[in-house]
Order: C-alpha cells, then structure tokens, then sequence
C-alpha cells in the first residue's frame, strides 16, 4: 500500500497601496475590502495622485513571542506585493481624466491575479474638479511545501511561492525519488510583469523519472476589455509515458515524445465590450513514439506494443492561418461561487472565434493538411443565479499526401462544460454542471478515464479501463458554515456524480454503462476570504460493478481563476494547446 502525505502552508496578507509616503502597519479587522461606494467611483474629474497609507494583517494574532517572531520571519520571505507592481496594472493614470469604467477594470485586472484576492479603488476628492485614487488590495499570498510517498515510489519534495518577494513571479521547484531509485528535479519560473510591462514570461524544466520537458514562452495575455492586442511566442520539448489502462494489458505505457512552437497575434476591433478579433498565427510541432513499457516499482521496463506504434506513428507540421472572433463581454463580481466568500468576476456575454491553419512546406512526414481550432463561451443570469458554457475543440483535416496514408477523414479532439450556479441566500450555493470531453481518430495519444480529481469520477479510481469520449454530470449543494473562528471560512457539500465513456476509436478503450459515486466534502479557506480553497472530498463509487471501498480527494487550490481548465490529458492530445491561449 502506497500513502501520500501532502502538506501546503499559504500565507495571506492585507495592503493598501499608497506612494509618497512611507509603509505604515496597522491590523486589519476585516477579512475582505469594502466595495467603493457611489461617492467614491470615478465621474471625469483630473486624476491628481494615489493616496499613500498601507494596511497589514498580523499572520498570526494572540500567539505571544514565539508567534509574532513566526510571523515576521514569513513576511519576510512573503511580502506584500510592491507598490510598481500593483500600479502597472491601472488604467487611470496620475494627470488623466478619471474614467469609471477604467476604475472599474483596474480592480479586475488587480483580482485577476494569482497573488491578489480582492482588490478595490476609490476616488476621493481633492479639490474642485481634483481626486484622488487609492487602491486597496489584499494579497494572495502562498508559500507551498509538499511532500509525497511516505511508503513505497515515487517520493518527493516540492516548495515554491506565488509572489516571489513580492514582485508578482511565482517560482517552484521539486526534487523526487522515483521509479527503479531514479533521482529527478524540475524547476518553474513565472514572472507575470516581465521587462517591467503586464507581460507573462514562463521558464520551466523538468528532469523526472518519467517526465522529461522544457518550456520558455513570452506572452501578452488579454487582461481588459480596454486592450487591443494580444500576442505570444513560445517553444517547448515534452515527453512522457502516457498509459493505456487495460485489464488485459497490465497498463501500457506509450513512450512519447513532442517538440512544438509557436507565434501568434490578435487585434481587437471595437468598443471595449463589443467588438471582433483578427489574429494570425503560425505553429510547428514534430513528434514521434521512442517505445512501449511497463512501469513497475523498478521502473519503466520495456514490454511490445504494435498496436500503439502503429496507431501513433511519427509525423510533423508547419502551419500558418488566420483567426477570426466575436466579443461581447463584460463582467459582474459574484461571491460564493468557486470560493467561500472571496471575489470572483464572471465574464458575461458572448465570445467565440475560429483558428484556421493551413499546412506548408509538405514533405514525407509532413503533410499540406488543414486544422481549425473552434472555441465558443457564453454565460447569462445575475450574481444570484447564473449559467456558464464553454467549449473548445480543434479538428485536422488530413490530405492522404502523408502521414496517415488515405485516410482523410477528420479528426477531432475537444472538451466543455455546461454550468448552473444558484444561491437562495448567502451561505448557499448550489452547482449543476455537465462535463464533456473526447477524441475522434486523434493522431496524438489520449485515453480518456474516471481516475484523477479534477476530471474523474467520484468513488471510481481504482476502476481499470478507459475510452474515447467521456461525459460526467456533477451535483453539489453547498452551505457555508457559521463557526466561531472568524479568521476562516469553513463550508459543506453534498456531492453526486454519475459518468459515462464510451470506446470510440482510441486502443485499449471500452464503453461503459452510466456509473455514479455520492461523498461529501468540507471545505476551508483560510484566511477568511481567501480564492485558495482547501477541499477534502470522502466519497464511494454505487451501483452494479461499483468498486469497495471510500476514496478519499484532497486539493488546494484556486478555483475562480477560471471557468473550465481542460482535462490534462485532452490538453496533452491537442496541436494547438498553446497558441490558443493568445484568444
């Protein structure tokens, strides 16, 4: 039997930003930022400075010697964010008009953060026609420690923070004992004001016993309606073992290995809500199978895999194409929905655009195909009642000039969600969502199952199989609870789920009948009003065939960064995985 412990500390501080005038600390009773009032929103007058004061939470209260000098010493490796930092990222300027829409979006951008969880600015007046901004935030802050394996392979430690001395980069690294006594590291570096500008700069690798990658990639990422281009360029080599779980073939592992790049550049044309999207986009990528193993507790040890080899051979692509979108968005802040009581700003409206790429330079792996990447997202409703649909999906046209022989149907790989979130009060929430994710001839490799805990099926884990296609409907009923600890949120839910898959055309795939797993969970965030939610699902799988035993989930994480994160393995079977993230 295999345990794994993993242990996470997050620390949160509280700030308000101010210039001229020196840091001054002072307690911050409450957990979350009161929002600006009527009289405190922008309405044309001249921007003449950022009010200058700073507010900062104890980490620990009533803790005496030992705690106070615990909390120093975390603050000093987790600071508040700095000041440049948090006003990069304003669109009110110190001279210009005061705009309210552009006060409004500033506290999004500054909540859109990783290291930020709530963010409010005031305009308070200074003089006939004068105000002044001051900007209120309170950090995100996350100093992460894990360990894993404390019987049995693989066994590791990670550690890392979000706001690297407060200046808005994250950096992590691990060190792992794996498989067959292997040792292996990875490290990851994230600045997300690269140069001094809103730009995203990620540099990754990883040298694990079974996972080989590196990542270096720039990017511009949309971050308000009131921007007008988006761009990124990156490069990155992966490979991995990717298992195909089968009774019959004791979990073969194809040995797969994927070099890509990418570039790609969108225009807005519009209003800042309404409008369309004109980009241009170039990719490559080169592929190709090493083998097929076994991985056991000594390692990975080779073991024969025609079916695989043949189904997932060698091929390349250069491709170069153009996109067209349409954008009418704009966003309402909710609470309770992906986190306890914390912010969350929803896009409303309408979005969708179309990639379509066209192979080049054909040669005798590379072929002069077409691949269209679709991706749609729509939500409508209020911040009591709202629904939320996304999908994103990319189809190959191939040529039957190359790779592939003759065979010129499509190919398609794609995943969505389709969401309700309800609230009768303030400390309920209710969520009805449905999953889907699939491939249809997909030349990369992907087999869909129930195992894993964002996209798995509750109680069914330990279930052996998987297929082409998967779809699972999940129903939770959460009440926030009312403790005697004002420093946390605390809440619980009521979990049901139920899941299909169906065999499709990838190898080693079955269909199954519709299956169900019901739990509970109890959720914390601590402190109160963080987006960092500790969830602790208990569950078990119920019906014919349902597997003995409780399976027990564990996460920390932030939920409200994002509608729908596709399922690691489809993101893995797409071509354009990257390039899409410009859109």
């Amino acid at each position: 039997m295999r345990i794994t412990l993993r242990f996470t500390l997050r620390v949160v501080a509280a700030m308000v930003v101010t210039a001229g005038s020196p840091w001054a600390g002072s307690v911050l009773a409450a957990q979350t930022l009161r929002a600006a009032g009527a009289s405190e929103r922008c309405a044309g007058e001249r921007v003449v400075g950022i009010a200058q004061r700073a507010v900062h939470r104890e980490l620990i209260t009533r803790a005496g010697r030992v705690g106070r000098a615990l909390t120093r010493r975390l603050e000093q490796l987790q600071p508040v964010t700095d000041t440049g930092v948090i006003r990069r990222y304003l669109l009110v300027r110190v001279g210009e008009r005061c705009d309210e829409q552009a006060r409004a979006e500033s506290e999004r951008i500054l909540r859109a953060q990783p290291f930020i969880s709530d963010a409010v600015i005031r305009a308070v007046p200074a003089g006939p026609g004068d105000v002044r901004l001051e900007v209120e935030t309170i950090d995100e802050f996350q100093l992460r420690g894990e360990y894993w394996g404390t019987t049995g392979l693989p066994a590791g430690i990670e550690g890392g923070t979000m706001n690297l001395m407060g200046r808005g980069e994250a950096l992590s690294g691990l060190v792992e004992y794996g498989y067959g006594g292997h040792m292996g590291a990875a490290v990851s570096f994230t600045d997300y004001q690269a140069f001094g500008r809103p730009l995203e700069l990620l540099a990754s690798a990883a040298e694990r016993p079974l996972a080989h990658a590196a990542t270096l990639s720039l990017r511009r990422p949309f971050l308000t309606n009131f921007q007008r281009s988006s761009w990124l360029v990156g490069a990155n080599y992966d490979r991995r073992y990717i298992t195909f779980r089968a009774p019959e073939i004791r979990d073969l592992s194809l040995d797969f290995a994927r070099r890509r790049w990418e570039a790609g550049r969108v225009m807005r044309v519009g209003s800042p809500t309404s409008g369309v999207n004109l980009g241009v986009a170039v990719t490559g990528e080169e592929s190709w199978p090493l083998g097929t193993v076994v991985i056991r507790a000594h390692g990975p040890t080779p073991a024969p895999g025609p079916l695989l080899l043949a189904r997932y051979p060698s091929f390349s692509a250069l491709r170069a194409g153009v996109a067209l979108g349409f954008r009418h968005i704009h966003f309402t802040t909710v609470r309770g929905f992906d986190a306890i009581t914390a912010p969350q700003d929803i896009a409303k409206g309408t979005q969708a655009f179309v990639l379509l790429l066209q192979g080049v330079a054909p040669t005798a792996t590379r072929e002069a195909d077409q691949l269209a990447l679709f991706n749609v997202m729509m939500a409508t409703g209020t911040p009591r009642s709202m629904t939320q649909m996304v999908w994103q999906s990319e189809t190959r046209f191939p040529q039957g000039d190359g790779v592939g022989g003759s065979d010129r149907r499509p190919q398609t790989v794609g995943s969505g969600r389709l969401a309700w979130y309800g609230q009768s009060g303030t400390a309920h929430t209710t969520i009805v969502g449905v999953e889907g994710s699939g491939g249809w001839r997909a030349r990369l490799p992907l087999q869909l199952t129930f195992r894993g805990d964002d996209a798995g099926l509750l109680g069914w884990r330990t279930t052996e199989g998987g297929g082409s296609q998967r779809v699972i409907a999940r129903v939770e009923d959460r009440w926030r609870l009312h403790v005697p600890v004002r420093r946390a949120d605390f809440a619980m839910a009521l979990l049901a789920q139920a899941g299909r898959l169906w065999a499709g055309d990838a190898p080693y795939t079955t269909s199954t009948p519709w299956q169900a797993g019901v739990g509970v969970a109890l959720l914390a965030a601590l402190p109160a009003g963080s987006k960092q939610t500790i969830r602790l699902e208990i569950g078990r799988a119920i019906g014919p065939g349902a597997p003995r035993g409780r399976e027990i989930r564990i996460s920390w994480t932030d939920r409200t960064r994002s509608f729908w994160r596709e399922p690691g393995d489809v993101w893995l079977a797409r071509e354009t995985s990257y390039v899409s993230q410009i859109f």
